[in-house]
């Protein structure tokens, strides 16, 4: 049971937290959140950190990159980080020439910070730890729904 749970959490987590960040008021593509949750997360440390721009670049069809540059620490040093996604598109349709990040995976295979790589143990860690946040956050909502209609 605990296999299958450790298997099953991680692919129910991902189609949840990809569900519960579009149901959110968020316009963002859910890589550039994530990107930008996990930064935070690895440089708590730092304080708050503000972000002042972002971009992505594509080498199709090998990787996407989400790059994003931030603000860090009490003297607000300049900061930045990339996720790089590798394809996952099983084939080339309309949507993946419309949305081209569509054709990559929605978790980070590789990230670094000011051009460090980060340890795969630890992006991995990070990565499951926001997914579980996400999951979290969702049920929460699930939970209140009901709430909310009956007030309404």
């Amino acid at each position: 049971m605990r296999l299958l749970s450790r298997l099953l959490l991680p692919a129910l987590a991902v189609p949840l937290f990809a569900a519960t960040l579009a149901g959110c008021a968020r316009t963002d593509d859910v890589r550039l959140v994530l990107c930008k949750e996990v930064t935070d997360r690895l440089l708590a440390s730092k304080g708050p950190l503000e972000w002042t721009g972002n971009s992505q670049r594509i080498k199709r069809p090998a990787y996407a990159v989400i790059h994003l540059d931030f603000k860090a620490g009490p003297q607000g040093e300049q900061m930045s980080s990339e996720c790089y996604f590798e394809y996952n598109a099983v084939e080339e349709n309309v949507m993946t020439q419309v949305d081209e990040l569509s054709a990559y995976s929605t978790l980070p295979y590789r990230m670094t910070i000011e051009g460090r790589d980060v340890p795969k143990p630890i992006l991995q860690k990070a990565v499951s730890e926001e997914q579980i946040e996400g999951l979290s956050e969702f049920l929460d909502k699930l939970r209140e729904a009901p709430r909310r209609l009956q007030s309404s």
